[in-house]
């Protein structure tokens, strides 16, 4: 056999000098040659000795296992998904690929966070035996898991899947896969959204059929009530003596008035339901305020509480349909009371602040707007709640139907005007102290304004 000119040196004498040569056959064969020296019995170097293994098939079967795990390799760094495995031991990372680096840099504390916390509390440290090897491969249910990613600011959401298994050096390792399932989370979120904006438009319908027929059923009896009223007082007149005539009549004559204000104001709403535009004219809005104090203050006192108002002298007329902005101011006043309700118990209710309705001009916008706000000093309105609160149906009350500030936003931006909600803090910002209601109407409606 002849010698290769090639010859890879080993300073190593435990694992010899690799080499290769020629077969007489032509074929190459892979050869470790080890050397040592040939000492007599008096302890003498008298020559050399020398031995040269086969390595050939070894040799094969590593560069196979090495070309074998580059491509592998390359598979998982070409991944559209975060591949990392952890030590259960010490807790450090044995491998990420190139997505897992990407997303979460170099250490173990992105596969922690995917896997919901120290891998060293999700697995028993005893010994992996053989019948246990079937268990300790089993998959994981997949998560769904959100994270803030830290270099755009925004949330991610992955669904991960993990399990434990043996690593290289006999260790014990977890296996985390976590794919980005962001697109399709949002996607969902918009469907749902969708889907709920199609039962509200639904439900809308159906509550607009529903007023139409109220509104026709209750027209009737409502117009009937002004006449037995007015029937009652005209056979009591000259019959009862001066100072019960001075009682029942002007009852009588209000009994009348409310039905007729009952009816009108079914009429109107019916008409808003139905996308109608408001029956504007102008408006005196110190006279509305009073009127909605008028209606409310009844039902403050009988829970003994006090309603005050604050209107800003020489105020312009404004340009409002004054039944719909009168029972937005009622249907305001009402949830103020109920808060104060929620905060003062009964007996110490006459001491509490009073529930306070303000009206003034707002010159920070151009042209200056009307500015009405309700104010109270009650539990104000949860965060989660106040981002909700004007959406249909949507309600904290137990018999509340979630109509009521939705249809009064809805009036108020059918005037061009806006209307929103502000918690109040205490003194010392340490808690809620109330919340106020702030309306802004144009003094003058967009047809009027294009017409001067």
């Amino acid at each position: 056999m002849n010698q290769t000119l090639k010859m890879t040196l080993n300073q190593d004498k435990k694992i010899g000098i690799e080499g290769s040569i020629f077969h007489r056959n032509g074929s190459v064969i892979q050869t470790r040659t080890f050397i040592a020296p040939l000492i007599d019995e008096k302890g003498k170097q008298t020559g050399w000795i020398t031995s040269l293994i086969d390595i050939s098939e070894p040799k094969k079967i590593r560069e196979e296992l090495a070309a074998s795990q580059e491509r592998f390799i390359t598979v998982l760094e070409g991944l559209d998904a975060s591949v990392s495995v952890v030590s259960n031991e010490t807790g450090e990372l044995l491998f990420a690929n190139r997505f897992y680096r990407e997303r979460f840099g170099s250490s173990a504390k992105g596969h922690c966070d995917l896997a919901g916390g120290d891998i060293k509390q999700n697995v028993s440290h005893a010994p992996i035996e053989a019948s246990a090897a079937t268990s300790l491969h089993q998959e994981t249910e997949s998560e769904e898991i959100q994270l803030l990613d830290a270099t755009t600011g925004t949330s991610k959401w992955y669904e991960v899947r993990r399990r434990f298994v043996p690593w290289v050096d006999g260790q014990l390792a977890q296996l985390l896969i976590a794919t980005d399932i962001t697109i399709r989370i949002e996607a969902e979120d918009l469907a749902r959204q969708q889907e709920e904006r199609m039962q509200f438009s639904s439900r809308l319908t159906t509550m607009g059929e529903m007023a139409s027929s109220l509104a026709h059923e209750l027209n009737q009896p409502l117009a009937a009530i002004p006449n037995y009223c007015m029937g009652v007082a005209k056979r009591l007149q000259g019959q009862l003596e001066p100072a019960l005539q001075k009682d029942i009549l002007p009852a009588l004559e209000k009994a009348s008035n409310q039905a007729h204000r009952a009816g009108t104001i079914i009429q109107r709403i019916k008409g808003f339901v139905k996308r109608s535009e408001p029956q504007r004219k102008s408006c005196d809005i110190s006279e509305i305020i009073n009127d909605a104090v008028g209606l409310v203050e009844i039902e403050a006192h009988r829970h003994r509480m006090n309603i005050t108002t604050q209107i800003a002298e020489n105020l312009p007329p404004v340009d409002v349909d004054p039944v719909l902005i009168l029972q937005v101011l009622v249907n305001l006043l009402k949830n103020s009371l109920d808060s104060m309700r929620e905060v003062y118990p009964l007996t110490s209710r006459w001491s509490a602040p009073p529930v306070n309705i303000s009206a003034d001009l707002d010159t920070s916008t151009f042209p200056a707007m009307l500015r009405i706000q309700v104010t109270d000093t009650g539990a104000g309105i949860a965060e989660s709640v106040i981002e909700r609160m004007f959406e249909p149906f949507f309600s904290t009350k137990n018999d509340g139907m979630g109509m009521g500030l939705n249809i009064c936003r809805s009036v108020i931006e059918s005037h061009q005007g806006r209307l929103w909600a502000k918690n109040q803090m205490d003194t010392e910002h340490t808690k809620l102290s109330g919340c106020t209601f702030t309306i802004l109407l144009p003094l003058e409606s967009t047809d009027s304004m294009a017409n001067s």
